[in-house]
């Protein structure tokens, strides 16, 4: 009881001797030196005001890219970029002897001035106030700030090398029209996120032409280069293009006199219409050029409609039995007597009856060598098809749009 007595008088006393002008402050010296900081600069401080009495303000933006696409058919190009911004803001400044030595502080964005970023090229709006993340600000009145910033521009799309194309589109940077902000910019082209199927190549700024300089607007273009990862389209476009040109170059290896390719001939020919209509629904609409896949398919279809005829015309001749042109007959002759004979491939060989054999021996050798010679001519005319129309990543006219 003596114990509870005495615990009870103490805390009579410690009540007595309350006063609100003595009041236990635990919190550290340091956080009491940083509100009064924030509270001093605050004062007399307006985020609508630019810093420097309404002076150009030097910003400098770093950005990284992180994600790019590219929307073909409405021609928008976005870009996703995380910045950091730098300036100086006189107003912002103060001792660290005055305030315990604080150097640097952290302060909200929307309790200091933030500069715009001008996009001049810009869908929809031109100036774009960003939401920043904290900002840090030194004694000196450097400030910087970091924020994720959404471009979106107009770009024209050039889908002549479709489906490996590669696009440039432009991000025009100004500094602001009353002359208050002056911004020097800078692009990481590294970092990129792989979330969609376009890739980042490279970033170019671009040289800026004279009328589009004056006293206080200056842009600053930054070209970037992308290249799209054509893989699944490579394989539903590119890939049954060969397949069908293909199926045409060999089918001139097969005998005529059967109806086996002229049959493989007229499905070669379905199959590149059929083509056609499929692509369509995989092609973007909208393109200052036409891709070169197309026309590809549309060589290769006249080649096949060549050696659909072709193929009649060397069948009919294997069919003859009449006495050849006596110059006809001396060639054909000539050339199975000699060393020439090796360079005829394939040599077709068929049911002669003992009635004009001779004959119609020179009329198949006769299809046999013009077979030969329209099969060099067709290799020849897929490669320098191949090799001008087939679209591809590395070749030589895909660097044609820069």
């Amino acid at each position: 009881m003596t114990t509870h007595r005495t615990l009870i008088i103490l805390l009579s006393v410690l009540k007595s001797l309350q006063s609100e002008d003595c009041v236990l402050n635990l919190a550290p010296r340091e956080d009491a030196w940083d509100k009064k900081l924030h509270k001093d600069l605050r004062r007399n401080y307006y985020t609508s005001e630019p810093p420097n009495n309404g002076t150009c303000v030097a910003v400098s933006f770093k950005g990284v890219l992180r994600t790019v696409s590219l929307d073909e058919d409405k021609s928008v190009f976005t870009a996703v970029v995380e910045a950091d911004l730098e300036w100086r803001d006189q107003r912002l400044t103060w001792s660290p002897a005055a305030y315990g030595g604080i150097e640097k502080i952290v302060s909200p964005s929307h309790q200091i001035w933030i500069p715009s970023v001008q996009v001049l090229n810009g869908i929809a709006v031109h100036n774009v106030y960003y939401q920043f993340n904290d900002c840090k600000v030194k004694y000196n009145g450097n400030i910087s700030c970091s924020s994720d910033f959404t471009f979106k521009t107009f770009c024209s799309v050039n889908l002549r090398q479709w489906p490996y194309d590669m696009q440039r589109c432009a991000i025009k940077f100004g500094d602001d029209q009353f002359g208050v902000e002056k911004f020097s910019i800078f692009f990481f082209p590294f970092g990129l996120e792989k979330q969609n199927d376009w890739k980042l190549l490279l970033v170019l700024k671009g040289a800026v032409s004279p009328h589009n300089v004056s006293r206080h607007h200056t842009p600053d273009q930054f070209n970037v280069f992308i290249y799209r990862r054509g893989y699944g389209l490579s394989i539903i476009i590119v890939v049954p293009s060969i397949v069908i040109a293909l199926l045409t170059l060999t089918s001139s290896f097969m005998n005529p006199k059967y109806f086996v390719r002229l049959g493989i001939l007229c499905f070669s020919l379905l199959c590149h219409f059929v083509f056609l209509r499929a692509i369509n629904s995989f092609l973007p609409k909208q393109s200052v050029n036409t891709p070169v896949i197309l026309l590809f398919i549309r060589e290769s279809t006249i080649v096949t409609i060549i050696s659909i005829l072709f193929t009649r015309l060397i069948s009919v001749l294997m069919t003859q039995e009449s006495n050849p042109f006596r110059l006809i007959s001396l060639k054909v002759t000539k050339m199975f007597d000699s060393f020439g004979k090796y360079l005829i491939f394939p040599r077709w060989i068929t049911n002669l009856t003992p009635d004009n054999t001779k004959n119609k021996e020179i009329w198949i050798f006769l299809a046999s060598i013009l077979n030969s010679i329209y099969i060099v001519i067709l290799v020849i005319t897929y490669v320098i098809l191949y090799h001008k129309y087939m679209p591809g990543l590395f070749k030589r006219n895909a660097w044609k749009i820069f």
